[in-house]
């Protein structure tokens, strides 16, 4: 990494790091701190793909987003979310997920890759239409290779996520003037 070795080495280095909780040497740290979103960008969204996947899909999905906003590689993870995920707002909503997606993996849910899209997307595409969901996926999808048929699972969860709200809105407006 430190002397232009290859970025998927860097990217695995990072994820035994929050994993495991190994440290990196002072130099590796200094060089990860300043250049991490340079080399990631030398990844291929397949790359990405297999490695954010296995980031949050084992158990340590709270310890692997917060130690990506350290070294401020989320945002070019998930351009979707970039700004969002500046707000104290977002960081409380994505820690919260992150932390049940870990629970769901303790209790024996093993795939959690589209629990993870969903939760960390949500606040993007709220409110969205069909179309903007589209141009949201299209965004994030520059940087992560979803898998066949991902992208329709995805839009799915959305469109039913949105119809719940207006479901629990309109339940609430009745409650409020009956």
């Amino acid at each position: 990494f430190v002397n232009g070795g290859n970025s998927s080495a860097s990217l695995r280095a990072f994820r035994f790091k929050s994993r495991y909780g190994f440290r990196f040497s002072d130099r590796l740290e200094k060089a990860f701190r300043q250049d991490a979103v340079k080399y990631m960008k030398l990844l291929e969204p397949t790359t990405n793909s297999r490695y954010l996947h296995r980031m949050f899909n084992e158990g340590v999905s709270r310890r692997n987003y917060d130690a990506m906003n350290e070294y401020k590689i989320f945002g070019y993870f998930f351009p979707p979310v970039s700004e969002l995920s500046k707000t104290p707002e977002y960081k409380i909503y994505a820690s919260s997920a992150m932390d049940l997606m870990d629970k769901e993996y303790k209790s024996g849910n093993k795939n959690l890759r589209n629990m993870m899209l969903a939760s960390l997307l949500w606040p993007a595409v709220k409110n969205s239409d069909a179309e903007g969901i589209e141009i949201i996926l299209n965004e994030q999808e520059k940087v992560f290779a979803f898998d066949k048929g991902e992208k329709e699972t995805l839009t799915e969860i959305f469109m039913i996520e949105k119809e719940i709200q207006n479901i629990n809105s309109t339940e609430l407006i009745k409650r409020e003037h009956f």
